[in-house]
């Protein structure tokens, strides 16, 4: 999924006067979190994205839904709408920690054989 992508969608099911500037800033920001996550589990550094419209974002399908629902999420807190605001976060965190959970059984390092004395 593009950015473009990501905001689009996420601007067809919550309208909102959120600038477009603001949310790519925001999603900037986040797959900076993200990769910093990758960075961390792979033992190295993560550079911080800088990102244009059609910049592929990290997150791989199925878990790239949760762009959609962090931005829905920033966007509802930004109109001090924070029952649903909550509600966004939770699907939000719900797909992050499944995106996580299957990042760290792919790249788990191969278990050694076991030492037979």
């Amino acid at each position: 999924m593009t950015a473009q992508e990501a905001i689009d969608r996420a601007d067809a099911l919550l309208p909102n006067p959120v600038e477009e500037a603001e949310k790519l800033r925001w999603l900037e920001a986040l797959d900076g979190q993200l990769l910093g996550e990758l960075a961390a589990l792979r033992g190295g550094e993560a550079a911080q994205p800088s990102y244009a419209a059609e910049s592929r974002l990290t997150v791989e399908p199925p878990w790239d839904e949760l762009y959609i629902h962090y931005l829905q999420a920033k966007i509802l807190y930004v109109l001090a709408e924070y029952g649903r605001y909550q509600n966004a976060m939770g699907q939000f965190n719900s797909l992050y920690l499944s995106w996580i959970a299957a990042r760290i059984r792919a790249e788990r390092p191969k278990a050694a054989p076991p030492v037979r004395y």
